[in-house]
């Protein structure tokens, strides 16, 4: 019987190739400088926490990796951009959970997450922190709920646009606290954030790094936190369990890759981010701005991914959100 190409000796020789070719090329990765796109405007948590873990992977890799901001459409656009970039390890993207709800927010998307990206780790989680400007005549959720009840869909909360985290932040408390409370979407999470320190809208969600400062200056009142535990950075801010609202909203960082990266490179970058993680000096940074530390593997994030989409999917739904 004539041996099929399969079993040449030809074929099994050129897979042999193939994977050394590959293996040398991750070995040799990178040979030229990386980009990492985030798809949201400048000074974001994201920004902050991939900033600190570029300047390890430059040093340890020795090649320069560069962020590049391409902010737009709820993060539509820088993501889509790394969608379609070539799946050769120099172009990735660090984004946030806006990742995760936007299929289900805007009819015109063309990335599919699971399609279209690799998920290479979660680099930091972003406690949220129910904020009220001190006008508002609330020190504890329970304060806050008894205003919104007495004024039900009167009283305004902020967001960074419809879907964005603190959009669905504050529909997971809406939802479990039992109340109405009237969404004013915006363009952008620092422009809503300016107007809650201005008094012109009286609540948000907002991730600690963004808050902390006004918070300890006066300038904002923290009701709760939406961590597990109080955060070294804002001690006397209870959690939401503490106060029976039994909710984790913690927004996060996870690095990603085009789909079709080589697994030798997603695997290094994993390596070397981890190993960045864990170095005192950036653990130390995180402390300082209120961050959670993970460095998950490829395989814990999708899940972790997997349980964010089917959680944001029920808010969108229960919330009778429409696609844009």
């Amino acid at each position: 019987m004539r041996p099929t190409l399969l079993a040449t000796p030809v074929f099994v020789a050129a897979l042999a190739v193939i994977g050394f070719a590959d293996s040398a090329f991750a070995q040799s990765y990178p040979a030229k400088p990386v980009k990492i796109v985030i798809p949201l405007g400048p000074g974001s948590s994201v920004e902050i926490v991939t900033r600190l873990v570029t300047q390890k992977l430059t040093v340890a890799l020795g090649r320069a990796f560069v962020i590049e901001s391409q902010p737009g459409a709820s993060s539509q656009i820088g993501i889509e951009y790394v969608a379609k970039s070539p799946a050769d390890g120099y172009t990735l993207l660090c984004s946030n959970d806006n990742i995760v709800s936007l299929p289900g927010l805007k009819k015109n998307v063309s990335f599919d997450l699971q399609r279209d990206f690799l998920p290479i780790t979660q680099v930091a989680g972003f406690p949220m922190v129910l904020i009220a400007h001190p006008s508002v005549a609330a020190k504890k959720v329970d304060d806050l709920v008894s205003l919104a009840k007495v004024q039900p869909g009167k009283l305004d909360y902020t967001s960074g646009g419809v879907g964005s985290i603190q959009h669905i932040a504050m529909e997971l408390f809406i939802q479990m606290a039992g109340i109405q409370l009237n969404h004013i979407p915006y363009k952008g999470a620092p422009q809503a954030m300016m107007d809650v320190l201005a008094g012109q809208a009286p609540v948000a969600f907002s991730p600690s790094p963004i808050v902390a400062a006004h918070i300890k200056s006066g300038r904002l009142r923290a009701l709760a936190i939406g961590s597990d535990k109080r955060l070294p950075l804002l001690p006397d801010v209870p959690t939401l369990a503490e106060q029976k609202i039994p909710l984790h909203i913690v927004a996060w960082a996870g690095l990603f890759a085009p789909a079709g990266t080589p697994g030798e490179i997603v695997a290094r970058l994993n390596q070397e981010v981890v190993k960045a993680l864990k170095s005192p000096d950036v653990q130390d940074a995180a402390a300082g701005f209120g961050f959670e530390l993970y460095g998950n593997t490829p395989e814990e994030f999708a899940q972790a991914i997997k349980s964010d989409q089917a959680r944001v999917s029920k808010v969108i739904r229960e919330a009778g959100i429409k696609p844009e």
